[in-house]
């Protein structure tokens, strides 16, 4: 989720919205800490939002913002940034479209989300 949300956004925590969703985005529900704070909700609107950041944000975006030295530089979790590049492309790669297919589906459905990092 780190590593993803920094190819996102180009930040270790925070970031432009709606790309931002993973680390800092949407509304706090609460004050209980989750495990990296308290969950996040974001309204359907924010969720439309953030599908047409998504659509917008292309596999070449994704690959030339994946740098492992910014990450392992930044320290940015999970702290595997000496592995190969192209294995942690490919896995992180496929966080990037569950997050997008997620997203899609609560677009088109005009649902909200709710977002809890553990």
């Amino acid at each position: 989720w780190h590593g993803l949300h920094y190819a996102l956004t180009g930040s270790v925590w925070e970031g432009a919205p709606p790309l931002n969703i993973l680390a800092s985005g949407g509304v706090p529900v609460g004050e209980e800490d989750v495990g990296y704070g308290p969950a996040r909700v974001l309204d359907p609107a924010s969720v439309a939002a953030l599908q047409a950041a998504l659509d917008q944000y292309s596999e070449v975006d994704f690959e030339r913002n994946f740098d492992l030295q910014q990450l392992a530089s930044e320290e940015v979790y999970p702290g595997i940034w000496d592995e190969p590049r192209d294995q942690l492309l490919e896995e992180y790669g496929e966080y990037l479209q569950a997050l997008k297919t997620q997203v899609k589906r609560a677009a088109e459905t005009g649902q909200g989300l709710i977002v809890a990092i553990r």
